[in-house]
């Protein structure tokens, strides 16, 4: 739903052609007004940005700490129209366009708070110059979805060995997975497939099964600097395991249905996925990640693309005209800046920057901020 802020004479709305865009992209539109009498309203301005927010709170014994991150990627504006005199009484709809900078984050909110947003506000409003305080607008969110930031990689291969250990560190032998992915980037509700190869030949615990994992990732930051890397496994799929001294093939599909949010990479805010491939080891083994045992469970991880696009129903709000809608027609008005504005990626954040190890994964409790 749009937002208004409007004089009771005067209505503005705002309707897009389409229900996301993906960055690079032409927004096309309409400005529809009803000037109820005649005012004295001169321009009719089209302003639009894209913004990044955040907000979460921690707790430290008694005391409850905030964090706040704001952080503006562009922002430009044009005027649709002029009523030289002020605007006549009537019905008017201006057609309107402009491109999308290409390279920016795309759309995520989190939380019944809304507590982590990348959003893109469009907004109509109009200028009284003898009257600056009055200032009637409308304002919509485009949805917006980013398209892979590199090439989609397929067949990827990764490796890793476990040496798992039981009860008083004893060393029971290694287990190691092969692990290919047919692919990093998916639509929603597309499979990723996994080939895993564990050779548990040289064991002497079973491998009760393997679990690959799919893992939302998010990313903030507070304009302090204040970092919160917190992840949560999105959906789980179990395999079969393979017996102490023996090699097994697993083939595993894992669904990607559940997935809401496309992968969203903004400067302080970013949302992506992670697909773990796992070999969980049977008996009385020590803690998975033990500093003394090192690493027990063979595991591997791949971040990969995501686009929910197919999980957008509903668009931004469409305009429902009156039975005596008749507005003037005008010709569409596309906006060209002359310096397209130019993102900074975070490159700390692994998905942009594979090499990074800057920033290191844990798990944490999404604390909702209460407004």
């Amino acid at each position: 739903m749009g937002t208004k802020h409007s004089d009771s004479n005067l209505d503005i709305f705002i309707e897009l052609d389409k229900p996301f865009y993906y960055t690079g992209e032409y927004v096309q539109g309409k400005v529809h007004i009803h000037a109820k009498a005649a005012l004295s309203y001169t321009n009719l301005y089209l302003h639009y940005e894209n913004k990044e927010y955040c907000r979460w709170s921690e707790t430290y014994g008694r005391s409850t700490v905030t964090y706040v991150g704001k952080k503006q990627n562009f922002a430009d504006e044009f005027i649709l129209h002029q009523f030289p005199g002020g605007i006549p009484q009537g019905q008017y709809t201006f057609p309107f366009g402009f491109q999308l900078p290409a390279g920016l984050p795309g759309s995520f909110k989190e939380g019944c708070c809304k507590n982590f947003k990348i959003y893109y506000p469009v907004t109509a409003f109009m200028i009284d110059y003898q009257n600056p305080n009055s200032k009637p607008e409308f304002k919509v969110c485009a949805t917006v979805i980013e398209p892979p930031r590199f090439p989609n990689q397929t067949n990827v291969r990764l490796k890793n060995i476990g040496n798992p250990k039981t009860c008083c560190c004893c060393d029971q032998g290694t287990s190691a997975i092969d692990v290919l992915y047919d692919t990093t980037t998916v639509k929603s509700g597309q499979p990723v497939r996994l080939t895993i190869n564990v050779d548990n030949r040289q064991c002497k615990q079973n491998v009760k099964n393997v679990e690959v994992t799919l893992v939302q990732n998010k990313f903030v930051q507070s304009d302090y600097g204040v970092k919160r890397h917190y992840s949560v496994d999105k959906y789980l799929q179990k395999a079969a395991g393979v017996a102490a001294g023996y090699e097994g093939l697993v083939h595993a599909e894992l669904d990607t249905s559940s997935v809401q949010d496309s992968a969203a990479l903004g400067t302080i805010v970013a949302n992506w996925y992670t697909v773990r491939a796992q070999a969980v080891v049977a008996g009385c083994i020590c803690c998975p990640c033990c500093a003394c045992c090192g690493n027990n469970y063979p595991t591997v991880e791949k971040d990969v693309y995501i686009d929910a696009s197919s999980q957008l129903a509903h668009g931004p709000p469409q305009f429902s005209a009156p039975l005596d809608w008749s507005p003037a027609p005008t010709e569409r008005i596309v906006y060209r800046p002359q310096t397209p504005p130019v993102f900074q990626p975070n490159l700390g954040l692994p998905l942009i920057n594979p090499h990074y190890q800057g920033l290191q994964t844990e798990s944490f409790e999404l604390r909702q901020y209460q407004y």
